[in-house]
């Protein structure tokens, strides 16, 4: 789990990163304007990781190659975007195989010092549960 919260908080430091050279570069931007090109920026991002790593990773190159998912190289976009496919998914996916990705994640998280030695490992039990804590 503290692996997915990680990823999670990366991508919210990589928007307002983005977020504020924007800003720089455009000073007549209102926050609403720059909130949603950093957020399209960053979605990017994730999509270039999910389909140039990741699922090459999970499903292999004959299934990239089976079903069209590699992405372009070079400096050329897709405008494969069609704003009339339906991209509802069902009840049954919802509630099984998209979870797929969460049993994937790590019970932990391993941290290395960058100068080399000993890395330590945060798991789950690093954290107090205020849950069950007692008032007495």
């Amino acid at each position: 789990m503290i692996a997915l919260v990680a990823v999670h908080l990366l991508f919210h430091r990589e928007h307002n990163r983005v977020a504020e050279e924007l800003a720089y570069l455009n000073s007549d931007w209102d926050d609403e304007k720059l909130f949603l090109e950093a957020r399209r920026i960053v979605i990017a991002e994730f999509q270039v990781i999910t389909y140039k790593e990741f699922l090459p990773a999970v499903i292999g190159h004959e299934s990239m190659e089976e079903f069209g998912l590699y992405l372009q190289e070079g400096l050329s976009y897709s405008y494969d975007y069609d704003h009339k496919v339906d991209v509802s998914i069902s009840n049954e996916f919802a509630s099984a195989a998209f979870r797929y990705g969460h049993s994937i994640v790590e019970g932990y998280l391993k941290s290395t010092k960058s100068t080399g030695g000993n890395s330590i490992m945060i798991d789950d039990d690093c954290w107090v549960d205020y849950t069950n804590s007692s008032t007495d």
